[in-house]
């Protein structure tokens, strides 16, 4: 996994190693994480106070045989921009799955057809 958290808190890396905690049965084998989070807060607060919140970012790429996979998720608070960009990268690799089981059964399905003819033409 490779993530640029540098400036984040220790909390908020535990956050994101527990959100991909909870993607890990839908991961493809072989697959590769990157976590990217920008805070401006933390930016700009070791060069000045900032009063207003500032909106949080949150990158969350995946590259698998598949191909690779990209999700986002922004809000002022942190930890909801790692939930949105989780759920988001949860609902594609559901997709993924789906689309994989039904591309392999339809595989074994025509295989099975094909041994089990006793002459192919």
């Amino acid at each position: 996994m490779k993530n640029t958290l540098e400036g984040s808190s220790p909390e908020v890396r535990a956050f994101i190693y527990q959100q991909l905690a909870e993607l890990e049965s839908l991961l493809p084998q072989g697959t590769a994480v990157s976590v990217v989070v920008e805070d401006p807060s933390v930016q700009s607060s070791r060069a000045q106070k900032v009063a207003a919140p500032s909106r949080k970012r949150v990158i969350m790429q995946l590259e698998t045989a598949a191909g690779r996979f990209f999700v986002e998720g922004k809000n002022d608070d942190i930890y909801k921009a790692i939930t949105k960009a989780k759920n988001d990268l949860k609902d594609q690799l559901t997709v993924l799955q789906s689309f994989l089981a039904d591309s392999n059964s339809s595989r074994s399905n025509h295989i099975e057809n094909i041994l089990s003819q006793k002459y192919l033409h």
